[in-house]
């Protein structure tokens, strides 16, 4: 789709029609927002759980969509698993471990990236 991510970013002003927020962090919401060109949207992934302020008048005056959410994928699950069992699309190579479901009482606490925990057919 051209969609590129990157884990530290100086936005440009301006520069963007979607942009999609998922630190957390109320400081990196307000950078992407003022990122966004006029009528630019922005959807924010993040658990914003800590008080901060946004550029309320730049949003207003540039016309921003902001939407603040979980994702909601419960209704794509079925489409989803069709897709990657088709062949084609390769899921593994947006995950960084593939785990099996009964070693996730011990590989849960670890540091993983994007794990994914499998079962075998029972």
């Amino acid at each position: 789709m051209g969609a590129a991510t990157a884990e530290a970013l100086d936005p440009t002003p301006q520069s963007y029609d979607i942009a999609v927020e998922a630190t957390g962090r109320v400081d990196q919401l307000g950078l992407t927002v003022k990122s966004l060109t006029p009528e630019g949207i922005c959807e924010s992934a993040g658990n914003h759980f800590r008080p901060g302020e946004l550029p309320l008048l730049d949003m207003y005056f540039n016309g921003v969509t902001l939407r603040i959410a979980r994702d909601n994928v419960r209704a794509h699950i079925p489409d989803a698993l069709e897709l990657a069992a088709s062949g084609t699309v390769a899921p593994e190579k947006v995950v960084s471990h593939v785990i099996d479901w009964e070693d996730l009482p011990t590989a849960l606490p670890e540091k993983h990236l994007k794990p994914v925990f499998v079962r075998a057919d029972t």
